[in-house]
């Protein structure tokens, strides 16, 4: 049995109910940790943005979910660490020509390179993973287009502290504290203009099986391995009235998974959406308020102190399972550094 300080509950009903509520009449596998402040660092969602602004940017974030079980529930927990830079060119360079030398203004670096890393909690399961990620941008008149490409490896443990067997000589105690060692790679694409933006990216590209143990306990099942994700990202940003200090940004984040089907009796892996509006004033302080398909509300709050952003949201949901739980609570913290000579003309949209 599993306490909750609110209720009693089967630690199976658990399970059952966090699939079955990731999407109305479906059920959703989580492989991939959640994030409410997806478009404060879409970074972890698509690898075409490292370094899409010219600016480097540090980003540290951490996520609990289901505050309110006693110390005893393994329920999801994520932190995570980012880097992600711009390797811009001199703002002008002396060429030759038939007229003799000239000085005249370099175009700008169109590569950005970033590193995240991830310590990702999920019930027994524990993944501590990193990632690299290599992005190449390309300029339109007044837009760009960005293609990314991430390399990544993950370190899959079992935690023995939340196995609890009633037999003692069960064979799968075996594979307490064990790990298993999944790389992997994911790609993505951004296209952006100064008010708006939309990217594609996918990940788990590999479908690396997920494997513990010897082959007497764990035989490698093909069908035990990771699915493939995709991310549909978009925003919109305007002012609220000409010449007004408010801004308001509709965002979307739409996730889907291998396979992508769309039938309501089908019982697998299915699509989730984000759906959130953001209202801003002077590009410093914001508050925002959004709708999970998996029947959940966010709320986010944040604001900006030079050049360091931080972000707090709390999610709460009428789901079966949000009535045991006081909600979930993630706080996101970013520096971007780089002075205005190395910015895009229209960074002020963050």
């Amino acid at each position: 049995m599993i306490q909750s300080k609110k209720n009693i509950i089967n630690p199976y009903h658990i399970f059952i109910s966090v699939v079955l509520s990731l999407i109305p009449a479906a059920g959703m596998a989580q492989q991939i940790p959640r994030s409410s402040q997806y478009i404060m660092n879409e970074f972890i969602v698509n690898p075409a943005v490292a370094g899409v602004d010219g600016m480097t940017t540090l980003n540290i974030s951490g996520r609990k979910e289901w505050i309110g079980f006693s110390e005893d529930v393994p329920t999801p927990e994520t932190y995570s660490a980012s880097f992600q830079t711009r390797f811009l060119k001199k703002s002008s360079e002396v060429k030759n020509g038939i007229f003799g030398k000239r000085l005249v203004k370099a175009s700008k670096g169109r590569v950005g390179m970033g590193i995240s890393l991830i310590n990702d909690y999920n019930g027994a399961l524990q993944r501590t993973g990193i990632n690299a990620t290599y992005a190449y941008h390309i300029f339109l008149r007044e837009a760009q287009l960005s293609f990314g490409l991430t390399a990544s490896i993950a370190q899959m443990k079992i935690r023995s502290k939340y196995l609890n067997f009633k037999d003692n000589d069960e064979p799968l105690l075996n594979l307490a504290n064990s790990s298993y060692w999944i790389p992997d790679f994911g790609a993505g694409i951004n296209y952006m203009q100064q008010n708006f933006h939309i990217g594609f990216s996918a990940s788990q590209l590999l479908e690396s099986k997920f494997v513990f143990g010897n082959s007497g306990i764990n035989t490698g099942d093909p069908d035990i391995h990771y699915k493939r994700n995709y991310n549909l990202i978009s925003s919109y940003k305007h002012d609220l009235a000409a010449g007004s200090s408010w801004e308001y940004e509709p965002s979307v984040l739409i996730k889907m998974y291998d396979p992508v089907q769309f039938q309501p009796t089908f019982s697998g892996p299915m699509l989730q959406a984000d759906m959130m509006l953001r209202i801003i004033y002077q590009k410093g302080l914001w508050f925002g308020l959004a709708y999970r398909t998996s029947q959940e509300f966010v709320a986010l709050l944040g604001v900006k102190v030079q050049k360091l952003y931080i972000s707090y949201s709390f999610d709460y949901g009428t789901n079966s399972l949000s009535s045991l739980s006081y909600g979930s609570h993630e706080i996101s913290i970013s520096l971007k550094l780089g002075d205005s000579t190395r910015r895009l003309p229209w960074t002020g949209r963050y």
